[in-house]
């Protein structure tokens, strides 16, 4: 089952874990604006969640995000990473983190007052674009598995509702349009004037920073390496992802996913010649 960009995770199964093992939970739901899981919203499972508001996300600040928690303490801390004197003065109860009040902890992490009215005004119009890009998107999918047989759409489980899709990934299937390679598919595909491509990067567990002993900025530590393979399906999905826009007007662009629609079947059908 290939699941979308924002599609919570099992949490019921990562709770029992978290449980188990006396772990805390932090969610990050960055892709997952107005996503639920088993209709209980993102962000209230865990100790701490984090929302990003980067520009390319559903709610946007330009860059900024949201912390969530219901713990005293950790809201305490994250105050003074981000600010110091009124606020931290203000706010803070605690008299071990209060006595920082003058200069928080010696950083200014805090999202700009311009950043803050940007976030104020995506906020606003969220539910038009999540319920119109559910529209489109759903509608997408459906018309790939119904007549595109080369891609396999992203799939929703019927636990969970999706808020923002930060991201169409469906997968190529280069067995059933006659072998053509996924970059051969992708500059077919963008000669017929579709927007589409591969995955921009990498397998995360296979960069510098995580596959390397040593790291430039932490050069007297030597790090653990495993290097054996651990992430075969993000292997997968590197070699077979691909990224369709992210449609999100459903009047409009309902008339765009046609056309792309009757290109992906002219090229399903210029391959069977």
């Amino acid at each position: 089952m290939r699941l979308p960009w924002g599609h919570p995770a099992d949490m019921e199964g990562i709770i029992e874990l978290a449980k188990a093992n006396g772990l805390k939970i932090i969610e990050d739901c960055s892709h997952a604006h107005g996503s639920t899981y088993k209709g209980r919203s993102v962000g209230t499972f865990g100790d701490v969640a984090a929302f990003s508001l980067q520009t390319n996300k559903a709610i946007f600040a330009g860059e900024g995000g949201i912390l969530v928690t219901n713990s005293e303490e950790i809201k305490d801390r994250a105050t003074l990473l981000g600010h110091y004197r009124d606020r931290s003065r203000d706010e803070i109860l605690d008299e071990r983190y209060q006595r920082y009040w003058v200069t928080g902890f010696g950083l200014k992490l805090r999202m700009s007052p311009f950043n803050a009215i940007v976030a104020q005004y995506s906020l606003k119009n969220f539910s038009h674009v999540m319920e119109n890009r559910n529209k489109c998107l759903t509608y997408l999918s459906d018309r790939i598995t119904q007549e595109v047989s080369y891609l396999e759409a992203p799939e929703v489980s019927s636990e969970v509702t999706m808020g923002a899709w930060y991201g169409y990934k469906p997968l190529y299937i280069a067995g059933n349009l006659g072998g053509i390679t996924r970059e051969q598919f992708v500059r077919i595909a963008r000669s017929e004037g579709l927007q589409i491509k591969a995955p921009s990067g990498g397998v995360l567990s296979e960069q510098p920073l995580y596959s390397e002993k040593y790291v430039d900025l932490f050069p007297e530590f030597e790090r653990y390496v495993n290097n054996i393979n651990t992430t075969p399906n993000a292997a997968l999905l590197e070699e077979i992802g691909l990224s369709f826009p992210v449609f999100s007007n459903w009047k409009e662009d309902r008339q765009i996913i046609d056309a792309y629609i009757v290109a992906l079947k002219k090229i399903q059908e210029l391959s069977q010649r």
